[in-house]
């Protein structure tokens, strides 16, 4: 996980043009900062209910993990722990813990949505639709190999910077913000590399689900750390709208790793959600 998250991230976020996103996602943006909001409320509760004391100082910085992940799905539950030096110990148990709970929720929110009608597309979704076709049917070994080049740049300057900065498990979030204001001043060119790019992106993630998903073990979850299996529970207990719609489904997945599974299955790129 340490060499293929952060070659993931940029692969993923060249075609994340700030401009086209605010103006873009519309409802889907607000759903998700309620979800970000309500997954950090639901944090703080759930930490007053179940505290894990039997952790020490450990308790607030594997609950801080935990809110991140399902804010920001595995990418950041790795940079979390790394930056407030999660023992390993509790970090297995964790991610055990994570893995458990959140597959039951994600299936959940999943059989949701096949339940639920497709919305009907604007002229807007539509031309946008036609835009991404074509951009995908240009797909290239050419393309591939410079988006996963510039990756490795990014992730080589985001690194010396975290590091320049003074900032432990910062590497992620520089890596982030690099590739971001690249996609956004640049989005012509970067987006033509974005369609190959996240196609690679997409085969790297399957590697990582499976690699993050090998980790998880109920009987770890719960013998080793129970509390963490506790508080991971009451964290991710919130309502759920009695009609939900697919973009407030989407809202509640509320994290980019675990919105591609969804979206993938859709047909939908990662920008889509």
């Amino acid at each position: 996980m340490e060499y293929l998250l952060p070659a993931t991230v940029p692969l993923l976020l060249l075609g994340a043009d700030l401009r086209r996103v605010v103006s873009t996602t519309g409802d889907l943006l607000k759903a998700f900062l309620i979800g970000s909001v309500a997954t950090t409320i639901g944090t703080t509760i759930a930490y007053l209910l179940v505290p894990m004391r039997s952790l020490g100082q450990d308790s607030w910085k594997i609950a801080a993990a935990l809110m991140g992940s399902y804010i920001g799905g595995a990418v950041n539950y790795v940079a979390i722990s790394e930056a407030l030096g999660v023992s390993p110990s509790v970090l297995a148990a964790g991610v055990a813990a994570d893995n458990i709970i959140s597959a039951l929720y994600f299936m959940t929110l999943f059989s949701l949505a096949t339940k639920i009608p497709a919305e009907a597309k604007t002229a807007q979704d539509g031309a946008t639709g036609d835009g991404e076709a074509e951009g995908r049917s240009r797909l290239s070994v050419l393309n591939g190999g410079a988006a996963v080049a510039l990756s490795f740049v990014i992730c080589k300057a985001g690194s010396a910077m975290a590091k320049q900065l003074g900032l432990q498990g910062g590497t992620l979030p520089c890596v982030t913000a690099l590739v971001v204001v690249l996609a956004t001043a640049f989005p012509r060119l970067l987006g033509r590399l974005a369609p190959s790019g996240e196609t690679i992106a997409l085969i790297l993630m399957q590697v990582f689900f499976t690699v993050v998903g090998a980790n998880g073990n109920l009987v770890d979850a719960v013998t080793k750390a129970p509390s963490v299996f506790a508080f991971a529970l009451v964290q991710v207990l919130p309502p759920l709208d009695k009609t939900p719609t697919r973009r407030v489904l989407r809202g509640n997945l509320a994290n980019v790793t675990h919105v591609i599974g969804h979206s993938s299955t859709e047909g939908k790129s990662s920008l889509d959600t």
